[in-house]
C-alpha cells in the first residue's frame, strides 16, 4: 500500500510540474505572426520562377527553379493559389475572372501586363498523376534594366451564389534581394 502511495504522489507531482510549467511557458512565450500576416487574407498565394524555353531549346528540359535570368532568357512565372475565406480550396481556370491571375512586371513607361494560363503536368499524363498551376512567359528583351524586378501577381475569383469576388496579391516585398527576380548581365 505504502508503495503504491509512493507512486501515486510522484505521479501527482510530475502532473502539476507539468502543467504548472505549460501554463508559465504560454504566458511568458509570445507565438510566431500568422503566415498570412497580421491581418487575415482571403487568398494565399505562392509563386516562383523557373527557366523557360529560349532559342528552340525542349521545353521539358528547361525548367530549373532560379531568380537569375539575362537578357533573351525565358522567365516563366509559376503561381499556386488557395482561397482560405471559404475553406481553402484551390484556385483554378474555372474559379478566376477572366485574364486574371496577371503578372505585372514594373517597366517604363507603362507596366507590362502577363495574363496566365493555368496548366497541368506533366504534359500527358492522366488527371490523377498531374500537378495544376498558373503560368505566364516573358522574354526578358534586350536593353532591360538590370537588377531587382519588382514584380506582383495578383488573382481575382468570380464571383458565385455562395461566395464573394476575392482578391489577392503576390509580392517579393520583404525578401532578400538574393531571393527576388533578377535581371543580370
Amino acid at each position: 500500500m505504502r508503495k503504491l502511495l509512493s507512486v501515486f504522489a510522484v505521479g501527482a507531482m510530475l502532473a502539476v510540474g507539468t502543467f504548472s510549467g505549460a501554463v508559465f511557458a504560454s504566458k511568458f512565450t509570445s507565438l510566431p505572426p500568422p503566415i498570412q500576416g497580421a491581418k487575415a487574407l482571403q487568398l494565399v498565394l505562392a509563386a516562383d520562377t523557373v527557366t523557360g524555353p529560349s532559342g528552340g531549346a525542349d521545353e521539358s528540359r528547361t525548367c530549373a527553379q532560379s531568380n537569375y535570368f539575362h537578357a533573351g532568357q525565358t522567365v516563366v512565372f509559376r503561381m499556386w493559389a488557395n482561397d482560405v475565406k471559404n475553406g481553402g480550396y484551390p484556385i483554378t481556370n474555372l474559379t478566376v475572372v477572366k485574364g486574371y491571375p496577371v503578372v505585372t512586371i514594373p517597366s517604363s513607361p507603362t507596366p507590362i501586363l502577363l495574363p496566365m494560363s493555368y496548366v497541368q503536368e506533366p504534359y500527358g499524363a492522366p488527371p490523377s498523376k498531374q500537378t495544376s498551376y498558373f503560368e505566364a512567359h516573358w522574354m526578358v528583351p534586350t536593353g532591360y534594366p538590370l537588377g531587382v524586378i519588382n514584380f506582383t501577381i495578383t488573382a481575382k475569383t468570380l464571383k458565385t451564389k455562395k461566395y464573394p469576388v476575392l482578391t489577392g496579391t503576390y509580392t517579393q516585398k520583404g525578401f532578400s534581394s538574393n531571393s527576388q527576380l533578377q535581371i543580370t548581365a
